[in-house]
């Protein structure tokens, strides 16, 4: 504990008028201490009793002084230890607010994902009950396809496949990269690179 020990000669007001006044020294001494975080005693000597014989007063005092200073400098190491828990509290419920938030955008993201995706697995599986549907009839109105009917059909199930998300043996059309240069080319060339990208045979 930092303490500071200051001894000085006594004053003492006198009055020389009305509203005036001075100070006017005593002979006798004053012994004032001051600790840390502004604790604060002081002793003086009288004409009957002088320093010596209040030595043990004297140590009384610094010893108090002491205990206080250790005291408040105690109460403020835990006032700014509660104050930095209650930041890291803080902190950390602003932390779980954001990482709960994240969380439930990447679920909210990944449920409409796969909403999405039975959607269209759904639609996909009706357009496949109408493509039976229309072969049951075409196999009705004639008994042999011709060739055109079965291509059709042939396209429209690999159509339909590339649609399904739950089918993953045909390529993404949206991942094929055509530059300027292919834009410009005839369509027929356009197609074939199309067509080999997704591998339709």
């Amino acid at each position: 504990i930092k303490i500071s020990v200051y001894i000085y000669e006594k004053k003492k007001t006198v009055k020389i008028a009305k509203g005036n006044k001075k100070y006017k020294l005593t002979g006798l001494l004053a012994l004032s201490v001051f600790g840390t975080f502004g604790v604060e005693g002081t002793i003086s000597e009288s004409k009957k009793h002088g320093f010596k014989n209040r030595l043990l007063n004297i140590v009384n005092y610094i010893e108090d002084i002491v205990s206080k200073s250790r005291e408040k400098k105690r109460d403020f190491r835990l006032g700014c230890l509660k104050t930095r828990r209650q930041e890291q509290r803080k902190v950390r419920a602003n932390t779980r607010k954001c990482l709960f938030s994240s969380l439930k955008h990447v679920e909210k993201r990944e449920f409409d994902s796969l909403l999405n995706n039975a959607t269209m697995h759904n639609n996909c599986n009706i357009m496949r009950e109408y493509i039976k549907a229309m072969e049951c009839q075409w196999r009705k109105e004639s008994n042999n396809f011709i060739k055109e009917q079965k291509n059709k059909l042939k396209e429209a199930k690999i159509l339909i496949d590339r649609y399904d998300p739950l089918v993953t043996k045909y390529k993404n059309l949206q991942d094929l990269y055509i530059d300027n240069a292919m834009m410009n080319k005839p369509w027929s060339e356009i197609q074939k690179v199309i067509d080999n990208w997704l591998e339709i045979t």
